[in-house]
């Protein structure tokens, strides 16, 4: 290994030497050479140091490698120093500002009000939350894994107790499967309720199409998201759990369980399980992030809701309502929309999805309530592939208004412009009669939605079925759903996710599950309890 390295000096030997002939006397972070900036030569330089031991002095300014080399602020130097730097040099969003690492620890039981203004930590530990906390911009809010973190339910002032993350600030939770972080409610099991607390917020500066680009955050006072970058990151969350929030603090201002606003593909998102909230589990308001593995379980409202120009990629989701806890107006597990007050808005919302698995109440106790696996509406877009639909109460799908109706259609329902299209997708099992797919309502545009559905039926390339998936046969008629993994009968290539963005992967069958194997649905990370 040694002889290797020293054939790859030998190759960057020139830039070495440049690198060491702009030398100065002082250097800033990971300004390895002293030159005054940070550059390709100082990555070398400092993987240099990684790999000999004294490291090539003088570096730093003279005060060698660990001065300024110390990217990930760990004390020392290392791969990890290289990587993060490097990443840096070629002009990626790095999760910490160089060299400040996670700052200090905050002692565990701790009760967090207020703002969050310098970069911290919290422990394997509990941490209550007392009313809206908010994380400023430019701080980096480290969760370790194993943390719990509550929502008090009676918060001394403001109206509900939340977790918000402003523009420009991050998260960085990686939990792991056997040390999710769990994000719930201050009261005790048997004692906690949908809506006890308010839940997640992210705000990036990803677009959306909110006229002039911005937009104030529902729920909360003063709190704008939106731009104009793509590729902006909101941080990183993995393996959390978010249960017993969400919070209607008055009509049409609602705070989630999980709320994305505006948040950028630089964001990584995946194993994030929502249970038991009296608003919607995952809503996008804009933006393009990514994510795999989410799971909505029990909601008030809609299990995957978006709006404002949301271009985002999910695969492998799974939502399910529990009918004792359904909002009486309508819980759907997709509700999507373009934009409440401009349907042809642009950029018009179009996400994408593949491997979902969508379960409704149809006859679940106390599940007789409107319930669609698809409501979409208000110039909505979408491409979504590879999905079971099972079990609505009322309709598999439901296209509610001219303009959704004009953008997935040709006139006279001739053909599917693509904007709104459900590939190699399966649906069984809807309404009163079991084959209620398509709702009977009226669109007043280029297509019904039941010629929507008759499209998506018989369109030449993966078309969509209706089949029974061998799920277990009474999911969704108990709670918690008994298995939502089906048998070979979901097994399809006609369409490849990879295909359409190169996110996805390339999976052989329709759900969020694969047949016959291992749900990825594990404790203690996912939990359905009511209470």
């Amino acid at each position: 290994m040694r002889k290797c390295f020293k054939g790859v000096l030998a190759g960057v030997a020139m830039l070495m030497a440049l690198a060491l002939a702009g030398r100065a006397n002082a250097a800033v972070c990971g300004d390895l050479n002293g030159n005054g900036s940070r550059a390709t030569a100082d990555v070398v330089l400092l993987f240099r140091a990684v790999l000999e031991n004294p490291d090539p002095s003088p570096l730093c300014g003279g005060a060698g490698a660990l001065d300024c080399g110390d990217i990930n602020a760990d004390g020392g130097i290392s791969t990890a120093d290289v990587v993060i730097l490097f990443s840096s040099v070629l002009g990626n969003e790095t999760l910490f500002p160089l060299c400040t690492g996670a700052g200090n620890t905050r002692a565990c039981g701790s009760t967090v009000t207020g703002t969050i203004a310098a970069n911290e930590t919290w422990d394997a530990c509990t941490y209550t939350l007392d009313g809206i906390v908010f994380v400023e911009p430019g701080v980096v809010l480290t969760i370790r894994a194993g943390a719990t973190i509550k929502g008090d339910s009676t918060p001394t002032s403001d109206p509900t107790s939340a977790l918000v993350f402003r523009r420009d600030s991050k998260i960085n939770a990686p939990g792991t499967q056997a040390s999710p972080i769990v994000f719930t409610c201050d009261l005790a099991p048997g004692a906690r309720f949908a809506g006890c607390w308010g839940g997640l917020v992210l705000n990036g500066r990803a677009p959306l199409n909110v006229p002039g680009g911005e937009g104030l955050a529902e729920g909360l006072d003063n709190t704008p998201f939106g731009g104009t970058d793509a590729n902006d990151s909101s941080g990183l969350v993995r393996f959390a759990r978010v249960e017993f929030a969400g919070r209607i603090l008055s009509p049409n201002n609602e705070l989630n369980l999980f709320t994305m606003n505006a948040v950028g593909r630089g964001t990584t998102i995946d194993h994030i399980a929502v249970n038991q909230g009296l608003d919607d589990g995952f809503e996008w308001f804009g933006g393009n992030v990514n994510s795999k593995f989410m799971a909505a379980t029990a909601m008030a409202d809609d299990g995957l809701d978006w709006q404002l120009g949301t271009t985002s990629a999910t695969q492998y989701a799974f939502a399910a309502h529990y009918g004792d806890n359904m909002d009486t107006a309508g819980s759907h597990e997709m509700e999507g929309d373009n934009n409440e007050n401009g349907f042809d808005f642009a950029p018009r919302s179009k996400p994408r999805f593949c491997n979902a698995t969508l379960v409704g109440t149809r006859n679940q106790a106390n599940g007789n309530k409107t319930n669609h696996n698809m409501l979409l509406r208000r110039g909505t877009a979408a491409q979504i592939l590879k999905t079971i639909a099972i079990n609505a109460n009322t309709s598999g799908v439901r296209m509610n208004d001219s303009a959704t109706s004009n953008n997935a259609c040709t006139a006279g329902a001739g053909a599917l412009t693509g904007e709104l299209n459900c590939q190699d997708c399966i649906f069984w099992k809807s309404g009163a009669s079991g084959t209620v797919y398509a709702d009977a309502n009226a669109t007043g545009g280029n297509c019904s939605t039941a010629q929507l559905f008759s499209l998506w039926t018989t369109q030449a390339s993966a078309p969509t079925r209706t089949i029974d998936p061998g799920l277990a046969a009474n999911t969704g008629e108990v709670w918690p759903p008994v298995s939502p993994v089906p048998t070979t009968a979901a097994n399809s290539s006609a369409i490849d996710c990879k295909s359409v963005d190169a996110f996805f992967d390339t999976t052989g069958y329709v759900g969020a599950f694969q047949p016959g194997a291992a749900s990825w649905l594990t404790s203690p990370w996912y939990d359905t309890a009511i209470n």
